[in-house]
C-alpha cells in the first residue's frame, strides 16, 4: 500500500469527469459558487467568478499555495471554510498557484453533487468497476475525502488507474470515463510560463 500524495489530485480528477459524464455536476464552467453560496456574501467579485475549471487548474485567483499555506490549512479545523476565506487577488483564469485546497473544494464539490464522498462515488463508478480492491481514503475534519492528497493504494491499482488512461478511458469495452474527459484532463488547459510544467486538470 502506498501514499499517491499529489498523484490522489488525478484520481479526484476522474471522479469530477465521471461526475460531469453521469450529469451530477452541469459542466467544468459551473461556478463553485453554485456549491458554496457563502462566498457571493463575500462581496468579492473575483470569488463570485471562480468556476470548477479554475479549480481543476489551480487559477482560482485566491491567495494560497502549498508552499505558503500546507501547513496552516492542515492544522485548520475546517479545510474548506479555510480555502474559501482566503483573499481572491487576481481575476480566476489568470494566475497559477498551486494549492491542494483547490482539490479539497472538488472533493467537497463532488460529495455535495452526489451525495456520497470522492471515496464512496469512486468506488461505485472506479474502483469497483476495474477491480481496484486495495484503494483508501482519508478524510478532513469533517469527513470529506481528502481528495488532494489523501488516497493510497498498491501498485497493481495504480497500474489498473494508467492502463485505463492509455485506453482512452475504456476498460474491458465499458467506457468508465468519457474519451473526452482523459483528453481534456491530460491537454495543457493552463500554460503557467514558469515552474517545471503546464498543467491539465490536476495532472
Amino acid at each position: 500500500m502506498f501514499s499517491l500524495q499529489s498523484t490522489s489530485k488525478s484520481v479526484t480528477s476522474a471522479l469530477i469527469g465521471i461526475a460531469i459524464d453521469k450529469g451530477y455536476i452541469p459542466s467544468v464552467n459551473e461556478p463553485i459558487s453554485t456549491y458554496f453560496p457563502q462566498i457571493l456574501d463575500s462581496g468579492s467579485e473575483y470569488k463570485s467568478q471562480i468556476t470548477i475549471w479554475n479549480l481543476l487548474t489551480h487559477t482560482t485567483g485566491l491567495n494560497a499555495s502549498d508552499t505558503a499555506n500546507w501547513s496552516e490549512w492542515l492544522a485548520s479545523d475546517n479545510w474548506v471554510d479555510y480555502v474559501l476565506e482566503r483573499p481572491a487577488t487576481s481575476r480566476p483564469g489568470t494566475v497559477f498557484s498551486y494549492f491542494t485546497g483547490n482539490t479539497h473544494l472538488l472533493s467537497a464539490i463532488l460529495q455535495q453533487a452526489t451525495g456520497k464522498t470522492a471515496y464512496e462515488f469512486g468506488k461505485e463508478y472506479l474502483f469497483d468497476p476495474l477491480n481496484m480492491d486495495s484503494v483508501q481514503c482519508s478524510t478532513d475534519p469533517q469527513g470529506i475525502s481528502d481528495g488532494g492528497n489523501g488516497f493510497a493504494m498498491n501498485v497493481y491499482d495504480m497500474a489498473k488507474l494508467g492502463e485505463l488512461y492509455l485506453n482512452n478511458g475504456n476498460w474491458n469495452g465499458e467506457q468508465i470515463i468519457s474519451e473526452q474527459w482523459i483528453n481534456d484532463s491530460t491537454t495543457l488547459q493552463f500554460d503557467r510560463s514558469s515552474g517545471s510544467a503546464d498543467y491539465g486538470y490536476q495532472w
